[in-house]
């Protein structure tokens, strides 16, 4: 199956692991090498007076590609082990948190 990313940014990404809906796709990362798509990177979770981190979706994590939405596994890690309430609802995201490459 072929979609441009006009296609794909269309679509709602949920999160099948816990049933949250993380918005639509902003970004796409590939390998410049190969060609091959490494990811997508969606908005993070917004936080009152805070700019979110946005989240990176490991192409392996992607479960389905439906009509109108796109249905991924993002899992808790586990190596967090704090007991804060609002980490713990961040927790499967934490993971998976967009790093940016700086330039030299």
């Amino acid at each position: 199956m072929e979609l441009s990313f006009v296609e794909i940014r269309e679509k709602e990404i949920i999160n099948i692991y816990d049933g949250k809906k993380l918005g639509h796709i902003i970004d796409i990362v590939f390998d410049a090498l190969s060609g091959h798509v490494k990811g997508f990177i969606v908005p993070g979770i917004k936080k009152f007076m805070r700019r979110s981190e946005d989240i990176f979706i490991p192409i392996s994590n992607i479960k389905k590609i439906g009509s109108d939405v796109i249905m991924v596994k993002l899992s808790p890690n586990e190596e967090i082990t704090e007991k804060n309430s609002s980490l713990e609802e961040l927790k499967p995201y934490l993971k998976y948190k967009r790093t940016v490459r700086k330039e030299k």
